[in-house]
């Protein structure tokens, strides 16, 4: 589940142009959470 999420979250953010930051601040996490999900790290 948490490879379609990372998947879904990076086509999104291509698609629709929002930074890291803005989606930090939307989930309420840290830009680096952000991308450790982008990348699949995070679980």
């Amino acid at each position: 589940m948490w490879h379609w999420l990372a998947h879904d979250l990076r086509l999104y953010r291509m698609r629709r142009g929002p930074s890291g930051n803005d989606l930090a601040k939307l989930f309420n996490v840290a830009r680096s959470s952000v991308s450790r999900y982008e990348n699949n790290v995070a679980q």
